[in-house]
């Protein structure tokens, strides 16, 4: 009985992480027009020339990454997309290859991609976050990010 309880215990959490939680946050130059959770997002809540944020929420890992490339891929008419990574709790080397995947997939459709609030030293290592410096596209919060954006 235990073992079943335990098992089954086990199963709703992985669901309940593997859902990947987030907030999308829409801006028009400079000011915020909309912010909802994703599980609320619908492409046609984008115009095209708005910034889009997308506030990663709780753990990035194997687990949920390919969540959020499903919805991170529902942004369609953004100009800029920010990937905020302010309430990351926990990253790991899937997660770090997850995001890199996501970048390069919204790069492909045209979008300009920026990243802020990377605290993860992991993340800070790779080769995307020394381009994205390199492109001023790493900013200290997303704050930041909308006024220059």
């Amino acid at each position: 009985g235990i073992l079943v309880g335990t098992s089954l215990a086990m199963m709703l959490f992985v669901q309940k992480i593997s859902t990947g939680h987030a907030e999308v946050v829409i801006s028009h130059k400079g000011v915020i027009s909309n912010r909802m959770p994703i599980r609320r997002f619908s492409p046609g809540h984008v115009k095209g020339g708005e910034v889009c944020v997308y506030r990663f929420s709780g753990s990035l890992t194997h687990i949920n990454v390919q969540a959020h490339r499903k919805h991170i891929q529902q942004i369609t008419d953004a100009k800029t997309i920010v990937l905020a990574f302010n309430a990351v709790s926990f990253l790991d080397c899937d997660g770090i290859d997850g995001i890199i995947d996501i970048v390069e997939l919204m790069e492909s459709k045209g979008m300009e991609v920026a990243l802020a609030g990377i605290e993860s030293e992991l993340l800070q290592h790779t080769a995307l976050y020394a381009r994205k410096m390199e492109e001023h596209l790493v900013f200290a919060s997303v704050t930041d990010a909308l006024q220059v954006l």
